[in-house]
Parts: structure tokens; C-alpha cells; sequence
């Protein structure tokens, strides 16, 4: 078990681990730390930072976890808004080709679904307090599919798009599903607010595991030819990175509405080329954080062409 620590204490500590003061003073730093974060948060960023053999940090500044914090933020909320857009254009896709089906009334996929997946019933009408509470008492003993993919967890519907798509185009599904496994990846650490730039150096996988990235994405992005094919490889052996780029070429992919797909790249872009330059010193001179850096924002610029080839 570890000591509580005061924000005083904090200091010191991280002063232990060879982590400077020099951008930002020790008191704003503990200023820092009393109002706008906790250390166990900030401290998980100097996982992108490499130890001496003395077991202290040889160059990180205080400024530099704060800045990766703050940037983590932002890229957070429009990574959420990169998924739920892509989460609601899959929905557009599934109810237009349901409805375009003559085999298919609505009601006959989501009972085949639930037959198959009685926990998803399960869960489903469970008694809760919720925003779809009504819904699901008044379409509890006949629910159609327009229904149950406004009611049901984003897990469940992914259950229904696949078994669907399976069928009726397995060609199309084979493309989308490991992107659309990344992007729910993603999506998920944002809406629980996990950090997302704290791996950079490592990745989310057991002790002794690398991380395997999709054959897909792989040949996507080389497609793409944003970047060499040793840069591209090097990149995606990161889950965040990786998982970042499969959302953003599924959304190029599964978008059809012109002025979403501008808004939300827009977004984007503009964090990537603009906020996350603003001290671009901090890391411009650590060549793996610059490489992950340089991935994603020259896939952007070719992803935001949208005459790029499907």
C-alpha cells in the first residue's frame, strides 16, 4: 500500500522522480493539481516518458504532463463525437437496408436476435430509470428494429448489425466489422473518460502481450499512402493510435451526409493542426511521440479529401 499524499507532498515526490519545475513553478503546479486534476491521473502521462538508470525521469517537465492532460480533453470529446456519428450513421445503414428489404418487416430480426441473445432481453427491460423508459414499456411485447436500435446498449445493436449483414451482404460486413470493433474500442474509454494519450509509448494489452492490429486497417491506411509503410506499421502497433485511425476510416466510409462528415473532420483538423501545436516544443524533439503525432495528422489531411478511394 502507497501513502496518502498532500498536494505538497505530491510535489516532492514527483521532485524524486526527476520531474522539473521549470516551465511551471512548483506553486503552480500545486495549484494545478488542487483545481483542475489528481496526481494519479497526471502521473499515468509519464508512461510516455523513458527513466534513466538511476530510476529518475532525465528531461520531463511538469509542464509537459499538464499539456498532455489538457490535450487528452479535448481529443476525448471529439473522438466521442467521431463514434457517436459513426454510431448513428450504422443505425442509418441498417434501417435503410431493412427497409429496402421485402423479406424483412422490422419485428422478425429483433425476435430472431432476442432468441439467440436472451440476455440482451434481459438487460433490456430490466426496471430502470432512464431516458427510454417509456419506449420500452409500450413496445415491451412488440418491439421493431426502429425501436430496439434507440433502446438498446451499442454492444447489442452491433449483435443485430452483424447477425443482419451477415446474410443479406457478408461482403460489406467483413469490410466494416474490425473497424467497427476499434472504433467501439475508442469510443468506450471516452465515454468513461478514460486517458487515451497516457499510452503512447505503451499500449492496452496483458503483461508480455503486443498488440495486433487489424489486417484491415493495415491495408487501408496503405492505401491511403499517407505516410511510408514502416511508419504506418510502426504506428498502428498502438492500440490508441490504431483504433483513432480505424474510427476515422470507417466514418469516411459508412458517412453519407456530406455536412456531418465536414463537421465533425472539421473538428478534428482543427485540433490537430491548430491545439495540439500550440507547444509543440514540449515534443517535438521525442521522435516516437512525433511519429504517433505525424500518423494521425497526415491521415487526416488524405481522410479529409473525400475523393479518396473507398
Amino acid at each position: 500500500m502507497k501513502d496518502k499524499l498532500t498536494v505538497c507532498d505530491q510535489i516532492k515526490h514527483l521532485k524524486s522522480q526527476g520531474i522539473k519545475f521549470n516551465i511551471m513553478s512548483e506553486k503552480e503546479a500545486a495549484t494545478f493539481l488542487e483545481n483542475n486534476t489528481y496526481l494519479f491521473k497526471l502521473k499515468s502521462y509519464a508512461k510516455n516518458y523513458l527513466k534513466g538508470e538511476n530510476g529518475r525521469y532525465q528531461s520531463l517537465e511538469f509542464a509537459y504532463l499538464v499539456e498532455l492532460s489538457v490535450l487528452d480533453t479535448h481529443l476525448r470529446y471529439r473522438v466521442l463525437d467521431l463514434c457517436l456519428s459513426i454510431e448513428h450513421q450504422l443505425k442509418v445503414m441498417l434501417l435503410r437496408s431493412i427497409s429496402n428489404d421485402s423479406e424483412e418487416n422490422g419485428y422478425q430480426i429483433v425476435e430472431k436476435l432476442l432468441d439467440q441473445h436472451p440476455e440482451i432481453k434481459n438487460d433490456l427491460f430490466r426496471e430502470s430509470n432512464s431516458a427510454t423508459y417509456d419506449l420500452k414499456q409500450h413496445y415491451r411485447n412488440e418491439l421493431p428494429v426502429w425501436v430496439f436500435v434507440e433502446i438498446c446498449t451499442y454492444h447489442a445493436f452491433i449483435q443485430l448489425f452483424e447477425m443482419y449483414f451477415k446474410q443479406k451482404d457478408p461482403k460489406l460486413l467483413k469490410d466494416l466489422l474490425p473497424l467497427i470493433y476499434s472504433s467501439k474500442f475508442i469510443r468506450n474509454a471516452c465515454a468513461h473518460n478514460n486517458c487515451l494519450l497516457n499510452s503512447l509509448r505503451s499500449t492496452y494489452t496483458k503483461k508480455g502481450e503486443k498488440f495486433k492490429s487489424s489486417p484491415k486497417v493495415k491495408s487501408k491506411l496503405k492505401k491511403l499512402g499517407a505516410v511510408s509503410e514502416k511508419s504506418a506499421e510502426n504506428g498502428l502497433s498502438n492500440h490508441v493510435v490504431h483504433d483513432l485511425i480505424a474510427s476515422i476510416l470507417l466514418f469516411k466510409l459508412i458517412c453519407t451526409s456530406q455536412k456531418m462528415f465536414d463537421n465533425v473532420m472539421s473538428d478534428l483538423n482543427e485540433l490537430f493542426k491548430v491545439r495540439f501545436l500550440r507547444h509543440k516544443d514540449y515534443f517535438e524533439s521525442d521522435p516516437l511521440l512525433s511519429s504517433r503525432y505525424f500518423l494521425i495528422a497526415k491521415s487526416l489531411d488524405k481522410l479529409c479529401n473525400r475523393s479518396y478511394p473507398n
